[in-house]
């Protein structure tokens, strides 16, 4: 057998084994994070008119700190609906905004931003934080006041 098959069948066992290395208390609490997401989504659908998904970038949150913080997207969605009280925002999230996308980046310092990263890429706005993030909604709103 040659080189190549080698490679590709422990690069294959190795991103199984990555796969599977998630406990099940960081299962449950990604499991608990989604709940508290999926009922921000459902907020904003309400608020909004249109669904918005919702994406965790479930890698990056490695760790009980980094898991402790992955429903603060929620907050991020929550914004969003919020926004949509005003009906020129609303008008605006609903042609502009299809997903959120929520990222912990533990290399982001609170003083700028108040350690919140907010991106839109397309239609999706990318949010990104970690244990020292505060106020993520309202950096969220103030970044969609100014980028819609």
């Amino acid at each position: 057998m040659n080189t190549n098959f080698y490679t590709l069948l422990c690069s294959a066992l190795l991103v199984s084994f990555s796969a599977w290395s998630q406990t099940v208390a960081e299962k449950k609490m990604l499991d608990k994070s989604m709940e508290k997401i999926n009922a921000s989504v459902d907020y904003t659908a309400k608020q909004c008119g249109s669904k918005i998904e919702a994406k965790l970038d479930q890698g990056s949150f490695k760790g009980e700190v980094a898991l402790k913080t992955a429903n603060w997207c929620s907050s991020a969605i929550d914004a969003i609906g919020s926004i949509c009280s005003d009906k020129d925002y609303k008008a605006a999230v609903t042609k502009e905004i299809k997903s959120v996308e929520c990222k912990y980046n533990a290399a982001l310092k609170s003083a700028e931003n108040n350690g919140v990263e907010v991106k839109k890429n397309g239609s999706t706005l990318n949010v990104s934080y970690n244990k020292d993030s505060v106020n993520v909604n309202s950096q969220v709103t103030e970044f969609m006041k100014k980028n819609l």
